[in-house]
């Protein structure tokens, strides 16, 4: 495969969006396009503010989640104030969903025993490809009190708690991959997925998924409206996700590559549309013009531009995290 001389970086979400449409990937990580104005409302919206606030109060200073949440809704208004009486309409249920997770939290005590290592710290790992870095970022690092263990919690703003898949959610796997193999960096062992084991000493127990359903919890909705769940892999799981892992690079490289070569976008990087490319794809809206004749280079002059797509590893803010499954 032919890379730069600059490592090249890869994450989930880089993964995720190749895997969900190749035209996706290509103009969101290829050509580094994204939206000249962020969307204000809508589910990623909701996703981001909720997020936001629940990074505050799980940061190492344990900051005001509310306040935070506030300031987010404050910004929205002012950047979009032909907005603002949507912005509130989910302002209101973004608040009501934080009230009642701070109150199930010191009502089941769920956090007891948790103490917060790091907060949006970014990981970066090497690949088994030479020049590919594997990155990732992590909602908060934790240790577990009585067994000394090691876990990452992730926020999730969802549709519904039940998530049968979530053993085998990809993103979970490569946040376990990316903890484990900086342990073992940490740690001085060596870090090869086919002869390391847990050390006896320190150990990654997987990742805390922590959901919080949309939901205005009123006299009619039925709960329960927030679970976390413990997800755990072994170390067989692990091995055979960083073989399916490096599978899918390899096809991400190999577009990569055709792509420089000067191949039609059309053939290597096609679309696949789906009933959740409206809300979940900031390309969406000029998508259909890619095909159909029209000035489809003219439409992304004037609705984006272009950025470094890996620029949130980097900076303190928070990615739209949310799932409607």
């Amino acid at each position: 495969m032919k890379l730069s001389s600059e490592s090249y970086p890869i994450s989930n979400s880089t993964i995720q969006s190749f895997l969900r449409c190749r035209r996706k990937w290509w103009l969101g990580y290829y050509r580094g396009l994204t939206p000249r104005v962020e969307k204000a409302v809508g589910p990623l919206a909701i996703g981001t503010r909720v997020h936001i606030a629940l990074s505050a109060y799980y940061s190492t200073e344990h900051r005001d989640a509310i306040a935070a949440y506030d300031e987010t809704v404050r910004q929205d208004k002012e950047r979009c104030p032909e907005l603002v009486a949507d912005i509130e309409k989910e302002s209101a249920l973004g608040r009501v969903m934080l009230e009642g997770y701070f109150a199930w939290i010191a009502e089941t005590g769920i956090d007891q025993g948790l103490t917060v290592i790091s907060d949006e710290e970014r990981i970066e790992v090497a690949s088994g490809y030479p020049g590919v870095l594997l990155i990732g970022k992590l909602d908060v690092r934790v240790r577990r009190e009585e067994d000394n263990a090691r876990l990452f919690i992730d926020h999730k703003t969802v549709g519904s708690l039940l998530v049968p898949t979530l053993p085998m959610d990809p993103q979970m796997l490569m946040y376990h991959l990316l903890e484990f193999l900086k342990l073992l960096s940490d740690t001085g062992a060596q870090a090869d997925l086919e002869t390391s084991l847990p050390l006896a000493h320190e150990r990654c127990d997987g990742g805390l998924y922590n959901m919080l359903k949309k939901s205005r919890r009123t006299a009619r909705a039925t709960p329960p409206f927030y679970d976390r769940i413990h997800v755990q892999h072994n170390i067989h799981e692990l091995r055979s996700f960083w073989v399916r892992l490096h599978g899918t690079i390899r096809d991400i490289l190999e577009v990569k590559d055709a792509l420089d070569a000067g191949a039609d976008h059309h053939f290597v990087a096609y679309p696949s549309p789906r009933s959740t490319c409206s809300w979940d794809c900031p390309f969406f809206a000029i998508c259909g013009l890619a095909d159909d004749g029209s000035h489809f280079e003219g439409a992304i002059e004037l609705s984006y531009r272009v950025a470094d797509p890996y620029r949130y590893y980097d900076e303190s803010v928070v990615e739209s995290d949310v799932s409607d499954d």
